[in-house]
């Protein structure tokens, strides 16, 4: 691992973070690539949606709330998991903004060369950030054996923005079920990848977040 640059953190080390400690199916091993110093950070907001699908209406919005964070809170780590369009926006206009990022990535960090969202990976890395998976060189377990890397930036995350899902989006449920602050961002009723976040707004598993300010006061990030 050390030769490709990869770093071990083991859960039972002083800077693993105490947040993750406390949720049922934490990882033992987080392998990291980059400043490993963000996976401190008490400042860390996951901002994601679907893995493959989109819309301009997502997009600008993405920006417009990742804009206003920049603003009033710089300190603060955009997490995402790489492989999700949202979450790729929104690491990549945290860069945009002067924003630190933190990617997540759902193969060992030695394969991440041979993804899609590779280039992304070497931009968060240009900028500063940190890119984690729970495998380094191999898979070490079967696909059918993994647990959702989703659960990672949920558990280690001050809270989860929803952008926009056709359903529910596995992160908010993880982060619902330890306890996170949920937050969604409304769309129109007639547009079917709207209906996740409508619906969480509408059952109260989430608040309404429709501007920056509205996350920071809700996630208590000033």
């Amino acid at each position: 691992c050390e030769a490709k640059g990869i770093k071990l953190l083991v859960s039972a080390d002083d800077g693993y973070p105490n947040q993750l400690r406390y949720i049922g199916d934490y990882p033992h091993i987080i392998y990291m690539v980059g400043d490993d110093s963000l996976i401190r950070s008490s400042m860390m907001c996951a901002v994601t949606g679907e893995r493959n699908s989109f819309s301009s209406y997502g997009e600008s919005v993405t920006a417009h709330l990742i804009e206003q964070l920049a603003e009033l809170v710089p300190e603060v780590v955009v997490v995402g998991a790489l492989e999700s369009r949202i979450d790729a926006f929104a690491l990549r206009f945290a860069h945009h903004f002067g924003l630190r990022t933190i990617g997540v990535a759902d193969v060992p960090l030695a394969q991440i060369e041979s993804q899609s969202y590779a280039h992304l990976a070497d931009e968060v890395l240009e900028h500063g950030g940190l890119i984690i998976s729970e495998r380094g060189v191999t898979g070490g377990v079967k696909d059918s054996e993994a647990v959702p890397h989703h659960r990672i930036i949920a558990g280690m995350c001050r809270g989860v923005v929803v952008v926009e899902g056709h359903q529910v989006p596995m992160m908010a449920n993880y982060a619902d079920s330890y306890g996170r602050p949920l937050l969604a961002v409304p769309g129109r009723v007639t547009d079917a990848i709207s209906r996740g976040t409508n619906r969480m707004i509408a059952s109260t598993m989430a608040q309404m977040a429709c501007s920056g300010r509205d996350i920071v006061e809700y996630l208590e990030l000033d």
